[in-house]
């Protein structure tokens, strides 16, 4: 019998295949697992792995770093530069980026949350399944599109509140132990799933921005 994780795993690994243009959440993921097979070794006596598989402490380090990067970028920049398209090929302004990832950073919590309670999760969420990325990234864009330049940022606060209480509430175990919680499959564990929806994808973000700034010049 197939798992939900099972399932939702390889529904993961189809969109991965896939994955071609750069506007979605899935590039930076690909290139975050990468990154950890690249340079992660398998711990046996725990089931863990180790190396760029943060624990808390560094879980949330890195989040700070990337989150104060990132705000230092947008609070350099004009408040009328905010709607401007032209950020990615979905045409994309700094608002949208931002939106697109209060959104994500929301849904990865949210799964946590719903997980924890060992209730079934829908992922990635509104009924859309992982190869459908495009779509959902284009949901969450319309969904977010009349907000004032203000709301996004309170949510873009409240959102990174809401994670790091998540975080904190949290150990080493559950955060860095595959297979602790079913809904993250066979091959990541909280603390990627976590990571990829906060402090990779600012880092995401903040590129993204600077080149778009600098064919600005």
């Amino acid at each position: 019998m197939v798992t939900l994780a099972e399932s939702n795993q390889a529904e993961r690994k189809d969109c991965f295949q896939q994955a071609g243009h750069e506007v979605t959440l899935i590039v930076s993921l690909v290139n975050f697992g990468q990154e950890l097979l690249a340079k992660s070794r398998t711990n046996k006596r725990d089931g863990r792995l180790m190396g760029k598989r943060l624990r808390k402490k560094e879980l949330l380090a890195e989040i700070a770093t990337e989150r104060t990067r990132l705000m230092e970028l947008v609070e350099s920049i004009s408040k009328r530069q905010f709607n401007l398209p032209g950020i990615n090929s979905a045409d994309w302004s700094i608002k949208d980026v931002l939106t697109h990832l209060l959104d994500w950073e929301t849904r990865v919590v949210n799964w946590c949350e719903v997980g924890q309670r060992g209730e079934v999760l829908d992922m990635p969420g509104d009924g859309f399944k992982w190869n459908q990325l495009k779509d959902l990234n284009a949901l969450i864009q319309k969904r977010h599109s009349r907000k004032s330049i203000k709301r996004v940022l309170e949510e873009f606060d409240a959102a990174h509140e809401k994670t790091q209480a998540l975080i904190r509430g949290l150990n080493d175990k559950q955060l860095t132990t595959i297979g602790y919680f079913d809904w993250t499959g066979k091959s990541w564990t909280l603390s990627d799933y976590l990571r990829g929806n906060t402090a990779s994808h600012y880092k995401w973000a903040r590129t993204k921005i600077r080149k778009w700034l600098a064919k600005l010049d």
